[in-house]
């Protein structure tokens, strides 16, 4: 079980309340908390439960988690590096807190996620190109931000991404044929709209007003 990470990784989140255990010492009652056969937790969702501490590094810890969702809440802090360890995470959703810094490049080491939401924080590094080495990325937001200098044309490599929320876009973005929706708003990113995005035959663009 990850009963000791979970406890930890409360703590840190600024909670501790939320941790429960049943008779036979089982920490999957705990508040947002899916667990698998064997008792492995599999998703811990904590939105709007008013957190006020950082992100557990200890989570990395937790082999069989597929989904991170901590969304309106008042988290601090950066995104951990050690989150690029999860074998098997599939969504990271941490919209509207108050992180700091960037999306770590190490995140190019994750190969099953599906959807990375950071919107409405504090980010201000600029994004990686190690980021376009993330094949299996669907969703991707980080509109809302404070994040400056141009997006990476690498991230014209992510040929599954259906789905992107940010500022302005690289020609590259062409080349990623499965994209359906961008949304453009909310940071110091320049550029124009390049016209490779015409050959994308089901994209919709959502320009800012």
């Amino acid at each position: 079980m990850d009963c000791n990470e979970l406890l930890s990784a409360y703590e840190k989140l600024g909670n501790t309340s939320l941790y429960l255990e049943d008779s036979d010492g089982d920490c999957c009652v705990s508040t947002g908390v899916k667990c698998n056969n064997q008792s492995r937790i599999t998703s811990l969702v904590l939105n709007k439960k008013r957190l006020s501490g950082f992100l557990p590094p200890e989570l990395s810890r937790m082999p069989e988690l597929v989904n991170i969702s901590f969304q309106f809440n008042s988290l601090t802090g950066r995104i951990p590096d050690e989150w690029s360890q999860m074998p098997k995470i599939e969504m990271i959703q941490l919209y509207a807190n108050q992180l700091v810094g960037g999306i770590p490049p190490s995140f190019s080491q994750l190969k099953t996620i599906k959807m990375l939401q950071v919107a409405r924080n504090r980010l201000t590094e600029p994004l990686s190109p190690l980021l376009g080495q993330i094949q299996s990325l669907e969703w991707f937001s980080c509109a809302d931000n404070m994040i400056t200098g141009t997006l990476p044309p690498e991230l014209g490599n992510l040929s599954n991404l259906q789905e992107l929320l940010t500022g302005s876009l690289p020609t590259e973005l062409g080349d990623c044929t499965a994209l359906e929706n961008i949304y453009i708003n909310d940071n110091q990113i320049n550029g124009t709209i390049p016209p490779s995005l015409g050959k994308l035959k089901h994209l919709k663009l959502d320009l800012p007003r």
